[in-house]
């Protein structure tokens, strides 16, 4: 006589915190020296954010940087390159964000593999956020910080710029209408 028990998805929380995957064995021993039926456990397929353990039978919620949409005992999936998750438990892709320092390539979905590192010129702060260094700066590639755009060569850093004034040319515009969407306010210094 065998004695099976069921677990489905929405006890697993609680069930597995009774009984670590690792006890299956140590359960089954004791239960066998003290003349019991040994217990099988059969696993309901894996719901969506959990995946089914190699190690047993039981369906765990998926890792970090992980996620998994289907229901069946598939494994979870990992997270495109330069990207990873906060929380466990992920449904899509869609939880996988840009890691510090990259971001999204714009017109793309958060997810889908376009997570691109930070360009010189630029800081990419999170948020899949990528941000021009402030007029006449720089950055080496893969910046995170604004401390990383230092002054070109021939240029010096000021504190207070007042009521700096930009060359009106086209390439400045272009900067400082790039800085304007970001939020920045152009007509003083950074």
């Amino acid at each position: 006589l065998q004695l099976g028990v069921i677990v489905l998805p929405s006890q697993k929380d609680y069930f597995t915190e009774l009984l670590a995957v690792s006890d299956y064995a140590t359960l089954n021993a004791l239960l066998e020296i003290l003349g019991l039926p040994r217990i099988t456990f059969l696993g309901v397929s894996a719901t969506c954010g959990y995946a089914k353990e190699p190690v047993g039978p039981v369906c765990a919620l998926c890792g970090l940087s992980t996620y998994k949409g289907g229901l069946d005992n598939s494994t979870c999936t990992p997270c495109p390159s330069n990207s990873s998750t906060v929380t466990i438990g992920n449904l899509n892709s869609s939880n996988c964000a840009c890691d510090v320092p990259f971001y999204l390539r714009e017109g793309t979905v958060r997810g889908s593999g376009n997570c691109l590192a930070c360009p010189n010129g630029s800081w990419c702060p999170g948020n899949e956020m990528i941000v021009p260094c402030p007029i006449n700066a720089d950055s080496p590639d893969l910046s995170d910080d604004v401390e990383d755009c230092v002054c070109k060569y021939g240029y010096e850093y000021w504190t207070n710029l007042g009521n700096q004034s930009y060359p009106d040319d086209a390439e400045t515009l272009a900067v400082l209408a790039r800085a304007n969407s970001f939020g920045y306010n152009t007509s003083v210094g950074w």
